[in-house]
């Protein structure tokens, strides 16, 4: 028959990592030869009642045992995590360490295999280390030997070209105005190389200089080597630049009324004849004139007249219309190396036809300087000012004005003069203040600074 037990609940296995097996012995002797005899009997261990069925149909002992058996519990990978996550190498051989992080941090079996996509790119040893073999992209994998989880890296390999060769090709190879520039322009071997910075320099700035782009000055005559390196100084490159300046004199033009003193001093009804001062050393003069402009319409000035002779310091303009205002500017020139070189450029002088309803002035009338009236001349100490009061003598009608008068100083170290013609001594000495109106005519003022 079957017997069912309850397996008390000190018995019932509660140690974790355990399997406990339940067996019931029956106790009895040999009635042949009174031994003691255990039986092993079949039973069925029903877990979730916690009771042991088992059959026997004698009456006699019987005892229930068990036995434990441990055993060490079984913790899985469940993913799997690379570090660094993307990585970068620039040299040939150069290596880094990845590292593989499987979760949990205590699964049974940590070990992971490691593969690259292209080994013509980057290589990867059993232990995560990775080496530069050539310029590309490898995608690394890491990957867990419990479970076949994967995690990958990416790794660029960037391995610079370097610089073989240099080579400078100029512009110009010979300059022959100080200041003239050409740019000096770099070949690099192989085209593909890695671009670095490249340094200039040259060996004799007192001829050539050049800038942190290779653009090349010239400063005086002489040659001067203008080299280029690279920035790491492997590789150079060199060209002789020469600076040949022709022989010139040297010329400061002037500009205003000083020098030239350009006026009109004759006007008819078809002509205004100009008159000027001569210049030492000027071999001719040019003539720029038009009619003046109105309100609606404007004159650009056109070249009149080319005068050749240096002494030569009249022109008249003929054909002209009558009434009308003309105007002009006179420059001076000297011949150099064939070329006709403009040395003095007059200030413009306006002056109008007779038969009009207008005149011209025939002279300045300086009435008053400072506190002193009709002079021509004032002292004056330094620091201190006067003001000029002057006007226009017309000759016979209205003058029709295209400007107010003007004030200039011979010398603005000694005196200067504003544009309403306030005098300001500024330092020792004596100098001339002209006085002109629109059609060139003046007075000169002799100011004494002491």
């Amino acid at each position: 028959m079957n017997i069912r037990i309850k397996i008390p609940d000190k018995m019932i296995n509660n140690q974790p990592y355990t399997i406990r097996e339940y067996k019931i012995f029956r106790l009895h002797k040999d009635s042949a030869t009174n031994q003691a005899i255990v039986d092993i009997l079949d039973s069925v261990f029903n877990s979730s009642t916690n009771e042991l069925t088992f059959k026997s149909d004698k009456f006699s002992i019987y005892v229930l045992t068990y036995k434990d058996t441990y055993y060490s519990p079984s913790y899985p990978v469940t993913g799997i995590k690379v570090s660094p996550d993307t990585l970068t190498l620039t040299k040939k051989g150069e290596t880094a360490q990845l590292t593989a992080e499987v979760t949990p941090s205590y699964a049974d079996n940590k070990r992971v295999t490691w593969q690259s996509s292209d080994e013509k790119v980057a290589t990867v040893d059993e232990n995560g280390k990775v080496t530069a073999v050539g310029n590309g992209t490898a995608t690394i994998t890491a990957t867990s030997v419990s479970g076949s989880y994967t995690a990958t890296v990416s790794v660029t390999v960037k391995i610079p070209v370097e610089i073989q060769k240099l080579t400078i090709e100029a512009e110009k190879e010979t300059l022959t105005k100080i200041g003239e520039s050409t740019e000096l322009k770099v070949k690099i071997e192989p085209e593909n190389a890695d671009l670095q910075k490249l340094i200039w320099k040259s060996d004799n700035e007192k001829v050539a200089t050049t800038d942190e782009n290779g653009k090349v000055t010239a400063v005086g005559n002489g040659t001067a080597e203008i080299t280029v390196t690279t920035e790491d100084g492997k590789i150079t490159a060199s060209i002789m630049i020469t600076v040949k300046v022709p022989d010139e004199p040297t010329i400061n033009k002037s500009t205003g009324f000083r020098r030239l003193r350009a006026r009109s001093v004759k006007q008819t009804k078809t002509s205004v004849t100009l008159q000027w001062n001569i210049i030492k050393d000027a071999d001719g003069y040019f003539i720029y004139g038009n009619r003046c402009n109105t309100g609606t319409k404007s004159y650009k000035y056109r070249k009149l007249a080319i005068i050749t002779g240096g002494d030569i310091s009249t022109w008249t303009q003929k054909d002209l219309k009558k009434g009308t205002y003309y105007k002009y500017v006179v420059k001076a020139y000297r011949m150099v190396n064939g070329k006709k070189v403009v040395t003095d450029i007059s200030i413009s002088v306006h002056a109008v036809t007779g038969g009009g309803k207008y005149g011209n002035a025939k002279a300045v009338s300086v009435t008053q300087i400072g506190n002193k009236k009709n002079v021509s001349k004032i002292t004056l100490k330094m620091g201190k000012t006067a003001q000029i009061k002057a006007k226009e003598v017309k000759k016979d009608k209205k003058i029709a004005r295209h400007r107010k008068l003007c004030y200039e100083s011979s010398n603005t170290k000694v005196a200067t003069v504003t544009l309403d013609g306030l005098i300001r001594a500024t330092g020792k000495g004596t100098c001339t203040i002209w006085v002109y109106a629109q059609n060139g005519v003046y007075k000169a003022l002799k100011i004494t600074v002491k």
